[in-house]
């Protein structure tokens, strides 16, 4: 009997010793830095997953090895946002969130890994802080921030096609206010004007 006591403790310790390696694995397994190569082990993207969501900064690379883009992710605000999407209206705040309720398929697409990065290792994912691509050239094709999954504040846009540069300010995923277009030589092309709900409603041409 008195063996069957002091065998006791002896497995608590052990189960104790097991369930903190489980946990050790787990945490592992949820929060890693992937890599992934082009061949000749040239680097393609880069970054840290939490629990299956991208979380900081992750960069891409071409073949060539030029950067190709630049991406900012938060796991903790994808999970806030998530939360305050079932809240009742009144207590909703995060400006997507609040489209959300209006239409889901606004946050499904935000959040939607291919909208982020074609072919990305992840699922789902929310942008927020700094956004840049490039082209395979080095040229940078946009950039600018977002906030909670929406576009903030200032942006630049290179459309290669018309060999013009937009740049203007975004509200909450709308373009807004003035938005100036040059040309690669830094001449004004065009001036173009927003409502607050991204509606283009004047354009001025310059010769």
């Amino acid at each position: 009997m008195k063996r069957i006591h002091h065998m006791i403790p002896c497995l608590l310790l052990g189960v104790m010793l097991l369930a903190g390696k489980a946990d050790l694995y787990s945490q592992m397994a949820i929060d890693v830095e992937h890599n992934s190569w082009h061949p000749i082990t040239k680097m393609r993207d880069s970054g840290k997953l939490k629990k299956g969501i991208p979380d900081g900064e992750w960069k891409g690379w071409y073949a060539n090895g030029s950067q190709r883009y630049l991406r900012t992710y938060s796991h903790d605000k994808y999970e806030r946002l998530r939360q305050e999407v079932k809240k009742h209206p009144r207590f909703i705040f995060i400006p997507l969130a609040i489209e959300a309720k209006n239409d889901r398929r606004k946050l499904d697409l935000a959040t939607n890994a291919n909208y982020s990065i074609a072919s990305a290792p992840f699922e789902k994912c929310l942008h927020d802080g700094l956004y840049i691509n490039y082209s395979e050239d080095g040229m940078m094709l946009d950039s600018g921030y977002y906030k909670y999954g929406l576009r903030e504040g200032h942006w630049e846009e290179w459309n290669s096609t018309e060999q013009t540069r937009l740049s203007g300010a975004y509200r909450h995923g709308r373009k807004t206010g003035s938005w100036t277009a040059t040309d690669k030589t830094g001449k004004t092309r065009s001036i173009l004007q927003y409502n607050r709900k991204g509606e283009l409603v004047h354009q001025k041409f310059y010769e």
